[in-house]
């Protein structure tokens, strides 16, 4: 059986993910999962510690910032 789908849109680009990925499931999608990052849903900062558990919905506005050094 097929996973069901729904759109988001992820630094503004639309993406089909299953209705049950969360945010580490995204991160790992992208190849960053161990990388250091902020993710923003909806506007609004994610602490780490909710990647596992944060809902997804359908049309979520999700923006991912990796962060660099350098100076």
């Amino acid at each position: 059986m097929k996973n069901k789908k729904i759109q988001i849109y992820i630094n503004g680009k639309k993406k089909n993910i299953n209705v049950n990925d969360n945010l580490n499931n995204i991160l790992e999608d992208f190849s960053i999962k161990n990388k250091l990052v902020a993710i923003e849903l909806n506007e609004e900062v994610v602490p780490k510690s909710k990647y596992k558990t944060k809902r997804i919905s359908q049309n979520d506005r999700i923006e991912i910032l990796e962060l660099i050094g350098g100076g």
